[in-house]
């Protein structure tokens, strides 16, 4: 199993962590985020 971590989400960051969460081959196991704001929950 591979261990993916998503540095950024914005529009790209969030299209390829909900791409990758589908995958039984793929754990995602973070999402790096430069400042807080509303998506910091939804991520």
């Amino acid at each position: 199993m591979k261990k993916i971590f998503v540095n950024g989400y914005g529009s790209i960051g969030s299209r390829i962590t909900s791409f990758l969460k589908d995958d039984p081959e793929v754990t995602v196991i973070g999402v790096g985020k430069y400042s807080p704001d509303d998506k910091v929950e939804l991520a």
